[in-house]
């Protein structure tokens, strides 16, 4: 029969508290994930205000001022030499300081100009300038205004061109589309075949086969795409699992013309709106920043803070 019974056991354990995690958590961060962290916060946290710039760098520098300070007190309390009776003190200079030059502020005259090197400052975030290219919405909707169209397609347009990915697919069906702008499935469709004409060849396609579709009745040899055509409207699965044999005998043409009609597709872009600026792309900020000190062939290593704001 199983006994009831108290027993004392000593155990060691370690807990975390939340300070504890949070810090663990923003140490881990790369510095643009914490920039971005700490402007949330910022906006989140009512209790939080973001110092000017100014009240920052005047912070920081009374900060640097107090820490040099208290460096050359301990430096100077241990260069002291230790008291003596016996010590014998040498005689003054007779010169007096009323009679030593300060060559310093005698040559550092105002009509003489001096060049001062650049060098780097940890404490100033040197942002690279963001190249000055489009994104892919930007330019489909530079093309579109200059589309003959109603203001209403014009904001079904714009509302589509959202809706297409990176790739240069349509993301959602034309009924969901036509539903949030509450016009019909037929004025939707209608916006989405001028926004198909546009350049890149094959944007806002919903799927491959009508991406390549879009590709090949735009060019100018019609007669060369005739047959590709063919191939993806009639044979389109055959094409895809590359069944060359079924494609020839449903449409009664040569293994060579099938062949021949494979190349020309493979000519086509599946991916339209590959190679645009992507609006999203992350950037690399460095987390550390190391600069040349010396031409002995001495190089500093700086942390870098980044855009992160101080509050």
């Amino acid at each position: 029969m199983q006994q009831l019974r108290q027993e004392f056991r000593q155990k060691l354990e370690q807990y975390l508290q939340p300070q504890q995690i949070l810090r663990s958590e923003l140490i881990q961060l790369p510095m643009l994930e914490l920039e971005l962290r700490v402007r949330a916060e910022l906006q989140e946290n009512p209790f939080l205000d973001e110092l000017p710039e100014e009240e920052a760098i005047v912070e920081k520098e009374l900060a640097e001022v107090e820490t040099e300070s208290s460096a050359a007190s301990v430096e100077a309390r241990n260069d002291e030499p230790a008291p003596s009776s016996d010590l014998d003190l040498p005689d003054q200079d007779p010169k007096s300081k009323e009679d030593e030059v300060d060559w310093d502020n005698f040559l550092n005259d105002e009509d003489h100009y001096t060049y001062k090197a650049t060098r780097y400052d940890p404490d100033e975030f040197q942002e690279l300038p963001r190249p000055s290219v489009q994104s892919l919405s930007e330019y489909l909707e530079d093309q579109l205004r200059l589309q003959r169209m109603t203001e209403e397609e014009y904001e079904v347009g714009l509302y589509i061109i959202g809706s297409i990915n990176r790739d240069g697919y349509l993301s959602y069906p034309i009924e969901e589309i036509a539903r949030e702008r509450n016009v019909t499935v037929e004025a939707a469709m209608k916006v989405l075949r001028v926004i198909q004409q546009l350049d890149p060849p094959g944007i806002g396609a919903r799927d491959l086969r009508e991406c390549l579709l879009i590709q090949l009745r735009q060019r100018e040899d019609q007669q060369k795409a005739a047959l590709p055509i063919r191939v993806l409207e009639e044979a389109n699965d055959a094409f895809m699992n590359k069944r060359y044999e079924i494609i020839a005998r449903k449409l009664n043409i040569s293994l060579d013309d099938v062949k021949q009609t494979f190349a020309e597709i493979r000519k086509l872009n599946p991916k339209p709106g590959e190679g645009y600026f992507d609006e999203k792309q992350n950037y690399i900020v460095p987390d550390l920043v190391v600069t040349k000190v010396s031409d002995e062939g001495e190089f500093a290593v700086y942390l870098s803070d980044g855009n992160i704001p101080n509050f």
